[in-house]
């Protein structure tokens, strides 16, 4: 369970603006999944403000121009802030988290803040919880992925590994135990 939430936490992070840890924060996750892909290849020796610009093109450009839009209000009715929103946001506080918009300066169902809650739920071992989130939030990844993986290597792979490890949580025994 550690090493699912290690990883779910660096796709979460990774999943965040691009920073000077991303290539470190790579080459942590492609160890825990013992992945063969080089981080190199991924990054294709571009720029940290290379990354940056890619990740505002795909996912923080203003709404009429977002590639892939990182949040599940979007998915669920094509607009921010809705009903998805508000449920996440009511789930967190149920499982003990109140969400601080001040803190995290964007909407509690950005990709990054559900794939990371999700982590949370599984360090501190709250695992009828982890099963909720994932059957009840984070039905949209999968939509999420599939704009993503052919407009980016970098994001898609990065996606492709949560989702991978959000079904290992899912379809192995940890959740079926609770079902």
């Amino acid at each position: 369970m550690k090493n699912l939430s290690e990883a779910l936490s660096l796709c979460a992070d990774l999943l965040l603006y691009p920073d000077d840890n991303i290539e470190l924060n790579l080459k942590k996750l492609f160890n825990i999944y013992n992945s063969t892909k080089k981080v190199e290849e991924l990054l294709n020796n571009k720029s940290l403000k290379d990354i940056q610009s890619h990740y505002i093109n795909l996912f923080d450009s203003n709404i009429e121009k977002i590639e892939c839009v990182p949040y599940a209000s979007w998915w669920s009715a094509q607009r921010l802030m809705g009903k998805e929103a508000l449920s996440i946001k009511e789930f967190y506080k149920e499982c003990g988290f109140e969400f601080n918009h001040y803190e995290f300066k964007m909407p509690p169902d950005h990709m990054a803040l559900e794939i990371g809650f999700l982590s949370l739920l599984l360090r501190e071992e709250k695992i009828k919880e982890a099963c909720l989130m994932i059957n009840k939030h984070l039905w949209w990844l999968d939509k999420l992925y599939e704009c993503v993986k052919n407009k980016s290597k970098l994001y898609g792979k990065i996606l492709f590994m949560a989702l991978k490890l959000i079904n290992t949580v899912k379809e192995e025994e940890v959740c079926l135990k609770e079902s």
